[in-house]
């Protein structure tokens, strides 16, 4: 058994090997404890956070394939490590605004 963890960065609209010093969200994948965690910064978008959750469940699904050809990831437990980055508060008063309309 491999005893490390490895770090992805979500760039654009992917995750790469590596840490990336232009990526504001990161995936660790922690071969120990079969788990993902997910970190989001305060800087991420809404939009870019979602697209990083999905590709990570993906990845809890399927794995992520490594430079080396190795295949890690699949099955594990995905935890969300979140500071901010959540649903703007202008969409949560647009939503119940709609929502006590009847909308």
């Amino acid at each position: 058994m491999v005893n490390q963890s490895v770090i992805l960065s979500f760039v654009g609209t992917d995750f790469i090997e590596g840490n990336s010093a232009d990526s504001t969200i990161t995936l660790v994948i922690d071969e120990v404890n079969k788990k993902l965690v997910l970190q989001v910064s305060p800087q991420s978008g809404f939009v870019e956070r979602r697209t990083a959750e999905r590709q990570a469940r993906g990845i809890a699904k399927i794995g992520f394939a490594l430079k080396n050809g190795n295949r890690i990831g699949n099955g594990f437990d995905l935890d969300v490590t979140a500071e901010g980055g959540g649903v703007p508060e202008r969409l949560h008063k647009e939503v119940w605004n709609n929502y006590s309309r009847g909308i």
